[in-house]
């Protein structure tokens, strides 16, 4: 089994392609949309969510068998068919190519997989098993949920804008580590379960404000 590399993509406005028109396709489908792909569906037969979809110009639709000139120019690829040999030369032609290929299911004919992730806001926690195990990852996955929850997307919230201020603020490099400290180390996030967001927010402007001052 291969060791990957772990990275996040930036695919907004490239163009993707979802080989394969059910259930798994569709799912890859949102999957690519959520994070602002141009995605392209080829299949000859597509289910009603895609349709859906389709209907509302969100994605591209061609209803046709697979051919490696539909995908020659695209940056990344989900063969999710149910026909091995499809998925096959997807993961063939694509390789020759260097285009991303993922065949669903399929670890050893893939060139990326792609993690269980918990998403809270921009916050993202990715949990791999290298492929061995996809109901460990959800598994942990789930567990995560209950320790990460809504109060880290707030408290995340908060500290992206404070980061912002604090690069004006603190000149210092350590003196704006010992703050981050400070702040990251502190119950803000067990606050964020009943006190109101905007009043943490100004709690902890008025702290990079007195460090500013020292």
């Amino acid at each position: 089994m291969n060791k990957y590399y772990p990275i996040m993509l930036d695919i907004k406005e490239k163009k993707c392609v979802v080989i394969g028109g059910g259930n798994i396709a569709y799912r890859k489908v949102i999957s690519l949309l959520e994070a602002g792909a141009n995605v392209t569906v080829i299949s000859k037969e597509i289910n009603e969510d895609i349709r859906l979809l389709l209907k509302d110009q969100v994605v591209e639709c061609i209803e046709e068998k697979y051919d490696f000139k539909y995908i020659n120019d695209c940056y990344l690829v989900y063969a999710a068919t149910d026909d091995k040999e499809v998925n096959e030369l997807v993961y063939s032609q694509c390789s020759e190519k260097n285009i991303l290929v993922n065949v669903v299911d399929k670890p050893e004919i893939c060139n990326f997989i792609v993690p269980s992730k918990l998403q809270r806001g921009d916050l993202t926690i990715a949990i791999s098993t290298n492929g061995k195990s996809p109901m460990l990852s959800r598994k942990i996955r789930q567990d995560l949920e209950k320790v990460y929850d809504n109060r880290y997307e707030l408290f995340l919230d908060i500290t992206g804008e404070v980061r912002k201020e604090a690069f004006k603020v603190l000149i210092n490099g350590k003196k704006r580590s010992e703050f981050y400290n400070k702040i990251i180390y502190s119950n803000y996030i067990d606050r964020l379960a009943c006190e109101d967001k905007q009043k943490i927010y100004i709690e902890i402007m008025n702290i990079l404000h007195e460090y500013g001052n020292e």
